[in-house]
C-alpha cells in the first residue's frame, strides 16, 4: 500500500515551484515557519476552505502524527492521540483560552463539537509543550486562531446532505466606531445513524445530534502603542449515543462550553511588551444515561469553570528574543455529582529564550509550576534548527514534561489524592528540504511517558502504575504543478506498554501506520478534488484483545465558480463505500454527500 501511495507524488515533487509564506505563534510569538526549533504542523484558512471540511475532527485525522477516533458519527465522543499519547495528553487553545472539560474523567478536550467556521489558521505544536503550556501539554500543542477583528470580509454558507444533515453557516470582520469586531455564527443538525454499529442490529434508531457555535471577537487600539482585546466563544450542543454493547434511545449528552478572554498589551520599550490576560472555560454537561445493570436511566449534571491570569512580557533584543511570564490558575469542578465539587490551584514562572545567529536558530526554556501537595514541577526544552543551505534544515528538540492528575483521577469514588503527575520526556530530530519550493518535512520522534494514570482493577481505583514509550517517523510533502496541487504524509508509530506484565504490548486506538494524500486541479470555473486515507491495524481496548482491521478510504471534492463572489461545492464521502470501525462496536459512514452552496459578504 505505501509503495503505491508514494510512487506518484515523487514523480510531482521534483517539478514544479510552489511557494507560500507561513507565520506561527504557538510558541508565544510571531516567527516564520522555517524559523521554528520545533515540529510544527500549520493549516492555513486557504487550506481549510479547500478541503470543504466542516468538523475539526474531519480535518485533523489527515495529519501527520495524529490519530483520531469516534464513538460514531456526528458530534459523538472522540480521542486524539498525538505521537501516541494520551487523549488527555493535548491542550487546545482557542484565541489564547484553553478549551478543555475538567469535570471528565481526563480533563481531556471535547474534539466532537470543535466547528472549522471563522477560523483563520491552526497550528500544532508536537512534542512536549509545558514550559509554554504546562499541564496538559505533555504530548502537543492545538492552537487555533479564528479570523482577526478589522480585516475586511465575510461569507454565508448553506449545506445540506446525506442524514438530514444540514447546516448554515456565517462571519463577517470589519472595523466599527468603537471596536473592530469578528463574528461568527454556525447552526448545524443532523438526523445521524445508529451509533451502535447498524450491522449488529436491524431496526437501528439513528442518533441525532445538534450545535450552535457563536463567536465574538473585539480590538480596539489605544493611545502610546497599546491595544485591549475580548474574545467570546459558546457551543450548545446536543448528541444522542449508543454504548458498545447495545442500540439505545435513551442516552442523550448536552454540552455547553464557554470561553472567554480579556487581554491587553502595551509596547513601552524595546524590553518591555507586557500582556495582561484574562480567561475563562466554563463547562456544562447534561448526561441521560440508561443503566443496564440496573435497567434505570439516570440524569447527571457536571459543571466546571477554570479561571487564569497572566502577566507575560516579550524583551526584543537584536538577534535574540525573551519570554517570561507568571500565571495563576483556579479550577472548580463537579465530580461525579452537581453537590460533589472540588477546586484547584496552581502557580507557575517560565522563561524561554531564542537567539538568530548566522544560520543558526537556538531555544531554551524552563518553568516552575507550584500545585496542591506536590514537590514543584521543574520542567524544561531545548531545541536548535541548523539551515545548511538556503533550501535545507536540520532540527531537533529535548523536552520534558508533566500532567497533573484529574479532579476526577483525584477525588471520585474510584480516586486517590496520593497520586503524582504524569512524567514526560520527548526528544525529535527532524529535516526540512525545499526542492524548487516543493517541501518535505521527515521527522523521528521518541517519547517515554512515566507515572502514567490508569485506572487498576485490582485495586478498584485510579494508580501511577503505567509506563509507555512511543516512537515513530513523520513524512509529509507537497507541492504544485501549474494548476495541480497535491499533499502526502505518513506516520510510521510505534506506541508500547512498558509496564510490570505488560512490557511489549502495543497501546489502544494507535495505528502502526497512516497515510493520507490529497489531489486538486483547478480550471478556469470548476475545481476537482481527491482525498485518500489509509489507517493500519491497532488494538481496541485494554479491556480485550480484539484488534481492529486495516481500512483505506477516498472522498471527491469538486467546486463551481457561479459568480465572482459565490460557488456550489458537493463533497462525497467514503466513495468506495467502506464498512470499518474506529472503535469496535460503533459504527461509521457509508458512502454520503455533502452539497453547499457558499458566498463572500
Amino acid at each position: 500500500m505505501s509503495k503505491f501511495l508514494i510512487t506518484p507524488f515523487l514523480f510531482f515533487f521534483i517539478i514544479s515551484p510552489w511557494a507560500e509564506v507561513i507565520t506561527v505563534t504557538a510558541e508565544r510569538i510571531e516567527r516564520g515557519l522555517e524559523q521554528t526549533t520545533s515540529t510544527v504542523t500549520v493549516i492555513t484558512e486557504k487550506q481549510i476552505e479547500q478541503s470543504q471540511k466542516s468538523n475539526l475532527n474531519d480535518l485533523l485525522e489527515e495529519q501527520a502524527g495524529l490519530f483520531l477516533n469516534s464513538n460514531g458519527e456526528f458530534g459523538k465522543t472522540s480521542s486524539l492521540f498525538l505521537r501516541g499519547g494520551d487523549s488527555s495528553f493535548n491542550l487546545v487553545i482557542i484565541d489564547g483560552v484553553e478549551y478543555s472539560d475538567k469535570s471528565s474523567v481526563g480533563g481531556a478536550p471535547l474534539y466532537e463539537y470543535l466547528t472549522l467556521n471563522n477560523i483563520k489558521q491552526i497550528e500544532i505544536l508536537k512534542g512536549s509543550q509545558s514550559v509554554l503550556y504546562g499541564s496538559d501539554a505533555i504530548s502537543g500543542v492545538i492552537k487555533i486562531t479564528t479570523k482577526d477583528a478589522g480585516t475586511k470580509g465575510g461569507n454565508l454558507s448553506v449545506s445540506y446532505g446525506s442524514y438530514d444533515n444540514k447546516s448554515v453557516s456565517a462571519n463577517t470582520q470589519g472595523k466599527g466606531d468603537h471596536f473592530d469586531y469578528s463574528l461568527g455564527l454556525l447552526m448545524k443538525e443532523a438526523e445521524g445513524i445508529s451509533s451502535y454499529n447498524e450491522n449488529r442490529v436491524s431496526m437501528a434508531e439513528k442518533d441525532g445530534y445538534s450545535n450552535l457555535t457563536g463567536q465574538i471577537k473585539l480590538k480596539k487600539n489605544l493611545y502610546h502603542d497599546s491595544s485591549i482585546q475580548f474574545s467570546f466563544l459558546g457551543i450548545k450542543a446536543k448528541s444522542e449515543y449508543d454504548n458498545s454493547s447495545s442500540d439505545r434511545t435513551e442516552n442523550v449528552a448536552k454540552d455547553d462550553q464557554y470561553l472567554f478572554s480579556s487581554i491587553y498589551n502595551k509596547s513601552i520599550s524595546e524590553f518591555i511588551n507586557p500582556t495582561i490576560r484574562f480567561t475563562q472555560n466554563k463547562s456544562d454537561r447534561l448526561n441521560t444515561l440508561y443503566s443496564s445493570f440496573s435497567n434505570s436511566t439516570s440524569v447527571n449534571q457536571l459543571i466546571a469553570k477554570t479561571n487564569k491570569y497572566e502577566l507575560e512580557n516579550m524583551s526584543l533584543f537584536e538577534g535574540f528574543n525573551l519570554v517570561k511570564g507568571f500565571e495563576f490558575e483556579d479550577v472548580k469542578a463537579s465530580i461525579s455529582s452537581l453537590e460533589n465539587q472540588k477546586t484547584h490551584k496552581s502557580y507557575a514562572a517560565y522563561l524561554n529564550f531564542q537567539k538568530s545567529w548566522h544560520r543558526l536558530e537556538l531555544q531554551a526554556g524552563a518553568r516552575a509550576t507550584e500545585e496542591r501537595d506536590y514537590d514543584t514541577q521543574l520542567v524544561w526544552k531545548t531545541g536548535a534548527r541548523l539551515n545548511l543551505m538556503d533550501r535545507l534544515s536540520v532540527k531537533g528538540n529535548a523536552s520534558t514534561g508533566f500532567k497533573s492528575p484529574s479532579l476526577y483521577q483525584l477525588h471520585s469514588s474510584s480516586g486517590d489524592e496520593n497520586l503524582r503527575p504524569t512524567k514526560s520526556k520527548s526528544y525529535d530530530l527532524g529535516v526540512d528540504f525545499d526542492l524548487f519550493s516543493h517541501k518535505i518535512d521527515l521527522t523521528y520522534f521518541h517519547d517515554i511517558y512515566t507515572n502514567f494514570i490508569d485506572y487498576d482493577s485490582t485495586l478498584s481505583k485510579y494508580a501511577n502504575t503505567f509506563k509507555s514509550q512511543s516512537s515513530g517517523v513523520e513524512l509529509a510533502f507537497g507541492g504544485k504543478l501549474q494548476s495541480l496541487s497535491y499533499g502526502f504524509n505518513a506516520t510510521w508509530l510505534r506506541a508500547i506498554n512498558k509496564s510490570r506484565g505488560k512490557v511489549g504490548q502495543y497501546l489502544a486506538r494507535r495505528p502502526r501506520e497512516k497515510y493520507s494524500f490529497y489531489l486538486d486541479h483547478s480550471f478556469e470555473k470548476t475545481g476537482l478534488g481527491l482525498d485518500g486515507r489509509y489507517v493500519g491495524q491497532r488494538e481496541d481496548s485494554d479491556f480485550n484483545d480484539i484488534v481492529l482491521s486495516s481500512y483505506f478510504t477516498m472522498d471527491i471534492r469538486a467546486t463551481y465558480n457561479l459568480t465572482s463572489n459565490s460557488k456550489l461545492l458537493l463533497l462525497i464521502g467514503n466513495i468506495l463505500n467502506k464498512d470499518y470501525e474506529q472503535v469496535h462496536g460503533f459504527g461509521s459512514l457509508g458512502r454520503h454527500w455533502q452539497l453547499s452552496w457558499s458566498t463572500r459578504l
